[in-house]
Parts: structure tokens; C-alpha cells; sequence
């Protein structure tokens, strides 16, 4: 399935948002999930991951979608996004 660079966004800030929500909840159970992102390509050519709470690496990876959305940076295959 392809998504558009605004669907990316949009998916990226509502979980960040809920993450974050998440992580400052004590009451929830689930208050400690890991807040680590990957995104990458098929061969490798194309990977960012870090730490969605992290700025620096939320700057990284806002960087390399729009050099992946401005045909800068030409992913191998299909490309995809995984919070964990």
C-alpha cells in the first residue's frame, strides 16, 4: 500500500502524540513502551531510527522524508516505518 507524504506525517504526529500521552500516563499499564522509530528501504540504502522523545532524532527523520518526498534520496525498493 502506498501513503502519501501528508498520510506519513499525519500517522507520524498521532503517534508521537499518543505515545507521549502514553509515556506520562502512570496509570496506564503500558506507561513504559518503547518509543524507538525505524524507517528504512528494502536494501538498506534508506535507514533512520531513533527515539520519537528524542528532537535530534525527529529532526533526522523529518529530514530524510522530505529528501525521500524531494526525489533527493532514492529509496531501493519499497520503504517503511515502524514504531516499536
Amino acid at each position: 500500500m502506498k501513503i502519501t507524504k501528508r498520510q506519513l506525517i499525519k500517522i507520524i504526529k498521532e503517534e508521537s502524540q499518543r505515545l507521549l500521552s502514553e509515556a506520562y500516563d502512570l496509570n496506564k499499564i503500558d506507561a513504559n513502551r518503547s518509543t524507538g522509530f525505524y524507517l528504512g528501504d528494502e536494501t538498506g540504502g534508506v535507514e533512520v531510527d531513533g527515539d520519537i522523545l528524542n528532537p535530534d532524532d525527529l529532526i533526522k527523520l523529518a529530514e530524510t522524508l522530505e529528501g525521500l518526498y524531494s526525489g533527493k534520496i532514492k529509496p531501493e525498493g519499497m520503504v517503511g516505518f515502524d514504531l516499536n
